[in-house]
């Protein structure tokens, strides 16, 4: 299969030198010599994204980082970034990052959710390579009784590191154990967060553990979580855990936005298991599922 990844680079670094002027998606693809049509299929298949949603996400993204940067009238921006109206902006603007730019300039911090980066460089690598962009949908038949060692974290100062190292110097005291060789870390899901304002430091709880046939003999200071049956996407990704974040932001800002499904609150979870090969190994594999809805 021929590498189209040059022919991608040329195209976003083409759209970023105009993203404040007027992009047409066929000017685009002719700028790389293809059909419209080639194009926006090609670039579907290798990002997981339509182009015409990734140039308005990319200056609705820029918009939002002048808004807390400057203070530059409302309209100024808007207008700056090829929209033409501050009410056309701000609907655009509202249905992206869930407030209006008015809020967003008040609360005066990043989303790490809905910002779109630019897909270049790494960033672009690990997408086509590192990611399945079109999860599978898997229903788990039962709630699996995860035992291990639980602690509250934020993205900014990540300890999760740390819990699998608390959880592997006393993980031989967990009786009843599934499959050793199997490891959870359960993101816990909180029914009245607002994804919309979620920041570097925005605190979550995480457990790390293994599965348990049952909870006799629960060693001292362990914590349990219940893994929900229901219906899960679940992502493969493959490389370093320096990586997973990325994984994330894909799945979060652009596979949830094109999908038919809605997530449905249960915790989410990484799955490891024989293929995982260690934390900075490049060829590891983690896998992630997200609980969704099945419409």
């Amino acid at each position: 299969m021929p590498d189209y990844i040059p022919d991608l680079e040329k195209a976003i670094t083409y759209i970023e030198k105009n993203i404040k002027n007027s992009i047409a998606v066929e000017k685009v693809a002719s700028f790389v010599n293809f059909s419209y049509y080639h194009f926006h299929r090609l670039f579907f298949s290798l990002t997981g994204e339509n182009l015409g949603n990734y140039i308005r996400k990319r200056r609705l993204s820029e918009a939002a980082a002048e808004l807390i940067c400057s203070e530059r009238k409302i309209i100024d921006i808007a207008l700056d970034y090829n929209f033409e109206s501050q009410e056309a902006f701000t609907r655009s603007f509202k249905n992206m990052f869930g407030m209006t730019p008015a809020a967003f300039r008040k609360k005066g911090v990043k989303p790490i959710i809905n910002q779109k980066d630019i897909l270049l460089g790494e960033v672009l690598s690990h997408r086509t390579k590192n990611i399945s962009l079109k999860p599978d949908i898997v229903r788990i038949n039962y709630d699996k009784t995860i035992v291990g060692i639980k602690g509250n974290t934020n993205l900014k100062h990540n300890k999760i590191k740390d819990f699998w190292k608390e959880f592997y110097k006393r993980v031989s005291e967990i009786q009843n154990i599934v499959n050793p060789s199997t490891g959870y870390g359960i993101c816990f899901t909180e029914s009245d967060l607002d994804f919309n304002i979620l920041t570097e430091q925005t605190e979550f709880t995480e457990l790390v553990g293994v599965e348990v046939e049952n909870l006799e003999n629960l060693p001292e200071g362990m914590d349990v979580r219940i893994i929900k049956s229901g219906y899960y996407a679940v992502f493969r990704h493959e490389g370093s855990i320096d990586s997973l974040r990325e994984t994330y932001k894909y799945i979060w800002t652009t596979w949830l936005c094109n999908s038919d499904y809605s997530i449905d609150l249960r915790d989410d979870f990484e799955l490891y298991k024989e293929d995982f090969l260690g934390p900075y190994n490049d060829s590891s594999v983690i896998w992630i599922y997200i609980p969704v809805k099945i419409k």
